[in-house]
């Protein structure tokens, strides 16, 4: 069966080959923009020199997407653009008649959404499959996100490029260097990058883009097409050694330590092949700066808890793996779920473009493998795609996962697209085929997946509807799912007024919702039933309240139960650093065991961010879960979840972090303490230290928890160092 990876990966690496060069189609309606050659390099030092930035490139006003669509942005933004042979400029000119009121921050990158800010979102390949997303705060700030449209956003991808922002008494300017040696892009002469430009004013709560984007859009397919001529290919490799020195110690039994000292060397490498295609490698890869999960309730679960991926070598290809139509709502949530590569040895990736076909393969040894499967060697890791584009967001994909072990195998094979049609409507769909060997078992089981999914987007109503099948014998080693063996029918609709009456001028928009879901299995014909009715008001200030009832009907160890939920939530943002949200979820829940029973339950949190100074910030977020049994008044559980982060930002590149949570379900604390120097993406100096401390006393080298005594189980301290070379 190895043959079979090995032959669909040549057959897919055949395919992205053979494709097509041919450019998107630029329809009549659309105006291609050309920006003007700078004689003289802009410097970006956040200040528009007439010299370097010559006329406004983009000088209509934005129309607003948030809270409301097809609005006249409430502020004027001047856009500029030049460029030279080795580089893309951008620059804003913000006006604002209160600059007092702007939000900013001094933080590290990424973790300045919840300022005032502009993005530019840069096609640079021009195939509506992806951009980049460059955001600047008026701080000079960077984030950078890579977007998939409808596969999603990822924001874990850290390019090089330069900014530079600073606030005056008419607002803020933004200036932007993007290199092209750090994205791949298209030479073409008659194939138009696309690009949209964006602005947010926190206060306002308002969002806004040039071109307009319209509620069944997304960025990808409302860019506009922009011609940059005379480009050449630029080819680079990056080298990326790191050194890291861990110091760990586990107490195993009273007295007795685990201590383990590593000096580990590791390294990647990545090369430009073309202006659109990129090759990366990695030994040993280092994941030390990679923070713990936030605790989460983990008790009275039918389902596992979800972690998202949080190392960057895989996230920079995570979105190209989704598939349409998985998603939180469905059986499977995603297709590609990297973290069941727990502890790689080493992996290859390549990523690119040929015509209008994306791809990426990635290949991966772990190191991990299960002590409890009688399984034989590490296992090995082939995942595929493709994605041909369609235009206007549509595409047809095919994806391929293979994991393998001297003992077992899972291969999956599918395909999957969507497609977009008369602006409002959308398409989804995919079909996967899987075939399993189990070891110690001579048979081979086969099943399948499959699911289409519809969309319906205007103003004033959004409509979708679901349908999900995967049988008894599906097996996806790669991907996170709740169960196998059901069908699941689901259907949503949710109206939406904005009202222009004067004296409700302080809401922004009411929107209501209904959703009807319908699960089958298929091994014990066991039917669950979910439906869902809430009311949604957006305010003015960064202000939201939700009221919402739901009617389940469940299966479970072979008893019917009905169960009756309410929620109500909200948040606000009251002054410039502070921002608060809370929750209250009540009524009644399946306690899940091998006797279970419908028990009373109450769920409730707060969230709240402190920002006193534009260098300081700090968040808090309390989750409390109980149960009790209305026959008796026995409480079944009661947990409190207690996660904080305190983060100082010295400047742009140094900050000292520290994390605490706390988990009463299993009286566990954690601290986690960081200070991290970051020049650019890749050359970093960090020393750590994490410690995790639980409730309870050795007994004859068992471990109980029977007592309020505090004990350090786990503990840690590294240092790692790591530099980027461009050759």
């Amino acid at each position: 069966m190895r043959r079979f990876g090995i032959l669909s990966i040549v057959l897919c690496s055949l395919g992205f080959t053979l494709s097509t060069t041919q450019a998107i189609e630029i329809t009549s309606q659309d105006v291609i923009l050309t920006p003007v050659k700078a004689e003289i390099s802009p410097v970006i030092d956040g200040v528009i020199e007439k010299s370097a930035w010559k006329d406004i490139f983009i000088n209509e006003d934005l129309i607003t997407f948030q809270p409301r669509y097809g609005e006249t942005f409430p502020l004027k933004t001047d856009i500029f653009m030049t460029y030279d042979d080795e580089n893309v400029y951008f620059a804003f000119y913000c006006h604002d008649s209160e600059p007092e009121k702007i939000k900013t921050s001094i933080t590290n990158r990424d973790n300045m959404f919840d300022d005032d800010f502009v993005a530019v979102s840069f096609d640079a390949l021009g195939n509506s499959q992806r951009a980049y997303l460059f955001c600047v705060n008026p701080s000079g700030i960077q984030g950078d996100i890579l977007d998939t449209g409808g596969n999603g956003n990822d924001a874990s991808s850290d390019w090089v490029w330069e900014s530079a922002g600073k606030i005056d008494d008419n607002g803020y300017q933004i200036e932007i260097r993007v290199p092209l040696s750090s994205i791949q892009y298209s030479v073409s002469p008659d194939k138009p990058m696309r690009m949209a430009f964006v602005r947010k004013i926190h206060r306002l709560n308002t969002m806004g883009s040039w071109p307009e984007m319209k509620p069944s859009d997304n960025l990808l397919t409302m860019q506009a097409p922009i011609l940059i001529k005379n480009l050449k290919s630029v080819k680079k490799i990056e080298v990326l050694p790191n050194v890291t020195y861990n110091n760990s110690s586990e107490q195993t039994g009273y007295n007795s330590f685990d201590n383990n000292a590593l000096k580990d060397i590791g390294g990647d490498i990545k090369l430009s092949l073309n202006s659109s295609v990129t090759l990366d490698a990695t030994v040993n890869p280092d994941f030390s700066q990679v923070e713990a999960d936030a605790f989460q309730v983990d008790v009275n679960r039918r389902y596992p808890v979800f972690y998202s991926e949080k190392r960057p070598y895989f996230m920079e290809i995570n979105s190209l793996f989704n598939v349409a139509g998985n998603g939180n709502g469905n059986v499977m949530r995603t297709a590609v779920h990297t973290r069941r590569i727990a502890d790689p040895k080493w992996s290859t990736k390549v990523s690119g473009t040929q015509g209008k076909t994306l791809f990426g393969i990635l290949v991966a040894e772990d190191a991990w493998s299960d002590p409890d499967a009688a399984t034989l060697g590490n296992p090995h890791f082939l995942i595929a795609r493709g994605k041909h584009s369609l235009g206007d967001g549509s595409y047809i994909g095919g994806i391929y996962t293979g994991r393998d072990t001297q003992s077992d195998y899972n291969h999956v094979a599918g395909v999957d697209g969507v497609y977009r049609f008369r602006d409002v409507h959308q398409l989804d769909f995919s079909v996967l085929q899987s075939l399993t060997r189990v070891a110690n078992k001579e048979a081979i089981n086969g099943g399948n997946s499959s699911s289409i999914n519809y969309q319906y987007s205007t103003k004033p109503l959004s409509i979708s509807t679901t349908f999900e099948n995967m049988t008894d014998d599906f097996r996806m080693d790669t991907a996170f799912y709740n169960r196998t063996g059901i069908t699941h029918v689901g259907t949503y609709i949710s109206p939406k007024l904005y009202p222009k009456i004067e004296r409700l001028s302080w809401i922004e928009r009411i929107s209501t919702s209904a959703s009807l879901n319908y699960f089958k299995e298929h091994r014990n014909n066991a039917e669950d039933m979910n439906l869902n009715l809430g009311i949604n008001l957006n305010f003015t200030r960064n202000s939201w309240f939700r009221l919402s009832s739901s009617r389940n009907r469940e299966e479970w160890e072979g008893k019917e139960f009905l169960m009756t939920r309410g929620h109500v939530g909200g948040g606000m943002q009251p002054l410039k650093w502070l921002n608060y949200n809370g929750w209250y979820n009540y009524g009644k829940s399946i306690y899940y065991s091998d006797d279970p029973f419908l028990g009373n339950s109450l769920d409730y949190g707060a969230f709240i961010k402190f920002e006193p100074g534009e260098k300081f910030k700090q968040t808090v977020s309390f989750n409390h879960s109980e149960m009790t049994n209305p026959s008796g008044g026995e409480m079944m559980y009661d947990v409190n979840i207690v996660n904080t982060r305190s983060t100082y930002q010295f400047n742009k590149y140094f900050f000292l972090r520290g994390i605490y949570q706390c988990n009463t379900e299993n009286n566990r604390q954690l601290v986690d303490l960081l200070a991290s120097f970051t020049l650019i993406p890749g050359t970093v100096v960090q020393l750590g230290y994490g410690t995790l401390m639980e409730e309870g006393r050795w007994d004859d080298n068992e471990w109980r928890n029977d007592i309020k005594n505090l004990q350090v189980l786990k503990q840690s301290l590294f240092f790692k160092t790591s530099y980027r070379y461009v050759f």
